[in-house]
């Protein structure tokens, strides 16, 4: 297991809203990756997404454990997203400036032949086996409940201008919907996780071909920011890619 991950302001914000985290713990053979898109006031989607990443990952570390079962592991999941979800909300609470700030989460957790898929928001997880490359979270977005009510295209909700909303978040309120999906691990696989910063300006395909055909995680991850950036780096990009 290889991992790497990649943050960068973009070209058209003056502040940098997205956090992420990878680590290998200390067993060497459970991987965590982490990937947060904040939202909210000048500040407040940089303090959510923080807040996220450091309380998620405080959390896991202790809770992760050597050949766990994957429901202990989604439950220890689900106790980190909820408890950073708690955080963001009480922090707005002391602060009234920070009001509505909140914050997507998508994270992964690699532990014995398995990945333990969550997601909240519209920062996506990918997998890319055999060189094809499919999406295994479903993005909490305005445009997507629109698509699947047959209200407009796929190709209608990439041009869509409320594109950027979402209708989930950690942070806007105490309870939390979060949704899981399981991976198993295959030879030469890759997953990768981004904000949609990367998404908005890279096409699946190009995703697929410069993960696949780079010599590394880092270059495959610098390619696909330089490409967002070339194209108008109009959000803040996070990217994170686990090879196998």
């Amino acid at each position: 297991m290889r991992i790497y991950g990649i943050t960068d302001i973009g070209k058209a914000r003056s502040i940098n809203q997205d956090s992420y985290a990878v680590e290998v713990l200390e067993d060497a053979e459970t991987g965590i990756l982490l990937v947060c898109d904040g939202m909210g006031g000048v500040k407040g989607g940089e303090i959510a997404s923080s807040i996220a990443v450091r309380t998620i990952m405080d959390s896991l570390r202790v809770k992760l454990k050597p050949k766990m079962s994957r429901q202990n592991i989604k439950n220890a999941l689900e106790d980190a997203i909820k408890q950073a979800n708690s955080n963001i909300v009480s922090r707005a609470l002391e602060e009234h400036e920070l009001l509505g700030m909140g914050t997507t989460c998508v994270c992964a957790i690699v532990c014995d032949n398995n990945i333990t898929l969550a997601n909240v928001g519209d920062s996506r997880a990918y997998v890319i086996e055999n060189e094809k490359l499919r999406q295994v979270t479903e993005d909490h977005s305005l445009v997507n409940d629109m698509v699947k009510a047959g209200e407009i295209s796929p190709q209608e909700a990439l041009m869509h201008p409320k594109k950027n909303i979402i209708t989930r978040a950690l942070g806007v309120d105490e309870d939390i919907e979060i949704d899981y999906f399981n991976v198993d691990v295959k030879d030469d696989m890759y997953v990768i996780l981004c904000s949609d910063g990367l998404t908005n300006e890279v096409s699946d395909i190009e995703i697929c071909y410069e993960v696949v055909n780079s010599i590394t995680e880092k270059d495959a991850c610098e390619a696909l920011k330089d490409i967002a950036n070339k194209r108008g780096g109009h959000d803040n990009i996070t990217i994170v890619v686990a090879a196998f």
